[in-house]
């Protein structure tokens, strides 16, 4: 009698435990480790059919959960195998914020938006992803401080000095959209949308360029304007009740928006002297912008497919000159990362041409990928046996 209510007592509290593990997700942890540890990882080439979960999309999963942050300042952020150097060069030149503590917010921004949108075949992979996707949500979450994100420039743990000092509105707006993939209607969204409107706050200048950060003296960026339009065509798409009777003032901030970019397309190319190639940023806001610019502004849209297809060779690839300038920088991409992002962006073009150089990425390593990378070839697998 005594035995059988030791064993009683020992298996409640088995199964406490065990639900206490499973409840803090440390079951799917150790989960994901023995899944990565001895299954492969899909560097070969593998068919891609039609109704099936191939091991180049198994593959391409893993890798991206293995690229999440679990502990530390960036818990819940994608892109924790992005070297520093490569973090900095997309960094607003005087920017203050410490490259250590800098969120992660574009690396983090695809796999979430592309992992919500498929469901896989393996049961368990779909678990892990589910687990991913929520820490992801609550890391961007927890990046908030009084609806906007500050700039982090010295310590892990934002004092309240800090929180009077200066905040990032790249990444606020940026983040905001984040939290709008999970619950479109979400408070935070909801708050930042009302201050980008609030004509009181200034974060968009008299150009049309939206600043980076809220102190006024910072020059308006480039990208900061890009998450701005895409946060305003969200308002305009999801009809938010908050903002009924406010359509008319949406639309005339994105065509201000939309003025800045086409101007700073004009001027450069979207290039940065010095800092960014045009080869680079160019394919990089095109992805971004893609179906935003086809409606708002097809000339432009035109114009950065034009200028994407001119790095192409007769054959259809990326031309020697292409590569060999994106390969000189002092962050060069390697040739599988830049077929990977042209890939991506020609199937946003509508450019069939793109399941050629995605074949040719099925049969490459993928270690060189970055997050967003290892997101957009995770999408092409869904569509590559779409009939047109």
């Amino acid at each position: 009698m005594i035995n059988g209510i030791i064993a009683s007592l020992i298996a409640t509290i088995i199964v406490s435990i065990t639900l206490f593990l499973y409840k803090k997700g440390y079951i799917l942890e150790f989960y994901n480790w023995f899944l990565f540890l001895f299954k492969p990882k899909g560097d070969s080439k593998q068919s891609i059919s039609p109704n099936k979960l191939t091991k180049f999309q198994k593959g391409i999963t893993r890798k991206l959960l293995l690229d999440q942050s679990r502990f530390g300042r960036h818990r819940g952020q994608f892109g924790k195998s992005c070297d520093l150097l490569n973090s900095k060069k997309w960094q607003t030149k005087g920017s203050k914020e410490n490259i250590n503590l800098k969120p992660r917010i574009y690396l983090t921004y695809w796999p979430i938006f592309i992992l919500n949108k498929y469901k896989l075949r393996q049961y368990s992979l779909n678990l892990a992803i589910k687990y991913s996707l929520n820490l992801a949500i609550k890391g961007i979450k927890e990046l908030f401080h009084n609806n906007k994100i500050p700039v982090f420039s010295s310590s892990p743990q934002t004092s309240p000095t800090e929180l009077t000092l200066t905040f990032n509105i790249r990444h606020t707006m940026a983040g905001a959209h984040i939290l709008a993939i999970e619950d479109p209607n979400n408070n935070i969204t909801r708050s930042v949308i009302g201050q980008m409107l609030d004509s009181d706050n200034h974060w968009q200048d008299e150009n049309g360029g939206w600043r980076q950060t809220s102190d006024l003296s910072s020059k308006v960026d480039l990208w900061a304007s890009v998450y701005a339009i895409k946060l305003l065509d969200f308002v305009i798409k999801s009809e938010l009740k908050t903002f009924d009777g406010t359509s008319d003032l949406v639309i005339e901030t994105i065509k201000r928006t939309i003025a800045f970019i086409k101007g700073e397309f004009k001027s450069n190319k979207w290039g940065e002297p010095g800092k960014l190639l045009v080869e680079e940023n160019l394919v990089s806001i095109f992805i971004d912008l893609a179906p935003l610019l086809l409606e708002y502004s097809p000339s432009l849209y035109k114009d950065c497919l034009n200028e994407m297809k001119s790095w192409l060779d007769n054959a259809g690839n990326l031309s020697e000159r292409y590569l060999s300038a994106i390969g000189k920088q002092s962050t060069p991409i390697s040739i599988e990362q830049a077929y990977a992002r042209m890939a991506y962006a020609f199937y946003l073009a509508d450019e069939n041409n793109w399941k050629l150089w995605f074949e040719r990425l099925t049969d490459c390593s993928l270690k060189t990928m970055f997050s967003s990378e290892l997101a957009f070839l995770l999408e092409l697998t869904f569509k590559y046996n779409d009939k047109k």
